[in-house]
């Protein structure tokens, strides 16, 4: 959300000096069920790709690499995922 409200073309001008109008845009960005629905279905796309048979492996990397720009771009930035160990 947050790489999403500072790439807005007026981010630096009217947003990041103004809590109010900050608060705003976040609002904005929370309820946009839209936006948020593609973004889920990037994600899902990215991690339910599998190798078609009878196609080459290089066929899959290309479509995997593309699946993930496309996440990448709705998410507003990479998709990190922290391992969590526990202790025991």
């Amino acid at each position: 959300m947050q790489n999403k409200i500072q790439n807005w073309h007026d981010f630096n001008t009217k947003i990041k000096n103004d809590p109010i109008q900050l608060l705003k845009s976040i609002e904005e960005v929370s309820l946009s069920f839209d936006e948020m629905d593609i973004s889920i279905d990037a994600i899902i796309s990215l991690f339910i790709i599998c190798e078609k048979e009878g196609k080459k492996l290089s066929s899959y990397k290309t479509r995997f690499r593309n699946r993930r720009v496309i996440a990448v771009a709705q998410l507003g930035g990479e998709i990190l995922i922290h391992r969590i160990i526990g202790s025991g």
